[in-house]
């Protein structure tokens, strides 16, 4: 696996991460609960990701998963906003400086996948859950990954 160092980092403990997950209403996986106590809020070196359809987009940030949702990052603030937007057990975890996020989904406790949110695509949601349009593809959602470790894996740096 290719290391990946963080900067900007802001502390987070056990017991927010705890509180944060119970105003989400969720259990964190343990790879990305693991990620967040050591990276809260922090930026990669490698920070660049493709998707099918295009390259080089930014992981600008992690959410902040501190409880304070003052914070314009923070992740209950950001899940309050676009929740309506989102397909049921989708939550964001980190950020693109465009307003976009890279988001989790969530089954049974484990990350059934990676996807980028872009929040100018179009989309259609009834009853809290994406319609298929575009011949089935989510056109607000694309898809990154089956899992967080492969997600960061795969991000890369500017040559």
């Amino acid at each position: 696996m290719k290391m990946i160092n963080w900067r900007k980092i802001d502390k987070t403990s056990e017991l927010e991460v705890k509180n944060t997950e119970d105003k989400l209403g969720i259990k964190l996986p343990q790879d990305l609960y693991t990620l967040i106590l050591n990276y809260n809020h922090g930026r990669p070196d490698k920070f660049l990701f493709d998707t099918k359809n295009s390259k080089e987009h930014v992981l600008g940030t992690l959410l902040n998963f501190n409880s304070d949702t003052k914070h314009s990052d923070n992740v209950i603030t950001v899940y309050d906003a676009i929740k309506n937007q989102l397909s049921e057990n989708v939550y964001p975890f980190a950020s693109d400086p465009a307003g976009n996020f890279i988001c989790f989904l969530l089954i049974e406790n484990e990350i059934k996948g990676i996807y980028y949110w872009k929040h100018e695509e179009e989309f259609d949601i009834e009853n809290r859950k994406i319609r298929n349009i575009n011949n089935g593809i989510f056109s607000n959602m694309e898809f990154l990954s089956p899992s967080l470790k492969i997600f960061l894996e795969n991000l890369y740096s500017p040559e």
